[in-house]
């Protein structure tokens, strides 16, 4: 017991460091030929061992699980190629679905963190968690849009995207480094 009758409680050791390298690797999309040299799959295997630590804790961690789990198959056919989701309609149709099951995934995943964040006394990192996500899911959202109404304004959405991306990476970092683990 710590002053303020507060109970101190831990992270299990080394899970935000599973999830912040699983959630790298998916991030890197790196093909020759086809073939995915950083496999998605590797890094949602990695969150999802990270989040199976954590799923006492919070129970956002619990519904990230459950969405990582149905991302985790749609990633090992995109790791693949297999041209199983065809062209077309149905074509982006599946990847505005892989597109929404990840932006919730991450909100779960953020939601779980600055929650522990908050009751660990550590505020500003859970306002700051909340923050970048906020930032990442809207500029990745208007990327989206922007990609079918302006394309050429797609690529400037993807550069912001991506620095807001590594923005969500570096405090996810920072609350393994700050957050009290056992």
């Amino acid at each position: 017991m710590e002053e303020n009758n507060r109970v101190t409680m831990y992270l299990p050791q080394g899970a935000l460091s599973l999830i912040f390298w699983g959630l790298l690797m998916s991030f890197f999309d790196f093909r020759i030929n086809g073939l995915d040299l950083i496999p998605d799959t590797i890094g949602v295997i990695l969150v999802l061992r990270g989040l199976s630590r954590l799923k006492e804790v919070n129970r956002c961690f619990a519904a990230a699980i459950s969405l990582y789990g149905i991302l985790l198959p749609m990633s090992v056919f995109d790791d693949l190629s297999w041209p199983i989701f065809g062209s077309g309609f149905f074509a982006i149709l599946v990847a505005f679905v892989f597109f929404v099951l990840d932006l919730v995934a991450l909100y779960y995943l953020c939601s779980g963190i600055a929650g522990f964040a908050a009751l660990s006394g550590l505020e500003d990192l859970s306002r700051t968690i909340m923050q970048r996500y906020t930032i990442y899911g809207v500029l990745v959202s208007l990327t989206y849009c922007l990609m079918f109404l302006l394309p050429s304004l797609a690529i400037a959405g993807m550069i912001c995207g991506l620095v807001a991306y590594i923005l969500v990476l570096s405090v996810i970092r920072t609350a393994d480094n700050q957050l009290p683990q056992q």
